[in-house]
């Protein structure tokens, strides 16, 4: 009698994050294991100030910034849990001169998603992907904004033929998202 393997061992999940303190973007790419080749997409975003605060932790003491962190945190283990992964695509903070104020805290919020990957499972590769390299994956190199990298996804075909939200429904967020894992895929291996 021959062996039939079940439908889920001919295909992998990667997650795919954009982030933010206040809102960060998820991806969810579902893979062929034999070509490699992307066989959906789905993207939402997570609010910090709507996740519900099972942290624990006292605002009176603990200041809001790292409840959000830690909120967000939670939030990408839950996903963690219910798509189960095989790496995860994270979009390195980049330091803007005009925006200095934002690099450190981005460092923060990525140290503190890390280790919800890692007390999910420590062996679950943590790809990080350099913001440059994430425009370039989807044909921008246009530093003027969000808008830029919307229309570039517009074009990707492999993006597009298989995306399961309506693309004028997503945020900047969910949208780069997509774009971060694409890139992860195209120069990272995953």
């Amino acid at each position: 009698m021959p062996l039939t393997l079940p439908y889920n061992y001919y295909t992998y999940k990667i997650l795919a994050i954009d982030p933010g303190t206040h809102s960060t973007g998820l991806a969810i790419f579902d893979m062929d294991c034999s070509t490699g080749s992307i066989l959906s997409i789905e993207a939402l975003t997570l609010y910090s100030n709507r996740l519900p605060n099972n942290t624990g932790l006292d605002l009176e003491l603990v200041p809001e910034r790292i409840i959000n962190h830690y909120k967000l945190k939670f939030a990408v283990m839950y996903y963690l849990n219910l798509i189960k992964p095989v790496a995860v695509a994270y979009e390195t903070p980049f330091y803007n001169r005009f925006r200095p104020t934002a690099y450190g805290p981005l460092m923060e919020l990525m140290a503190t998603i890390r280790s919800g990957v890692f007390d999910y499972n420590p062996n679950l590769p943590f790809v990080t992907v350099e913001p440059l390299l994430v425009k370039k994956a989807v044909g921008t190199r246009s530093q003027k904004g969000k808008l830029s990298v919307k229309q570039a996804v517009l074009l990707v075909e492999d993006i597009m033929s298989v995306l399961k939200n309506n693309i004028d429904t997503l945020d900047e967020h969910a949208i780069d998202a997509i774009a971060v894992g694409y890139a992860g895929i195209l120069y990272k291996g995953l």
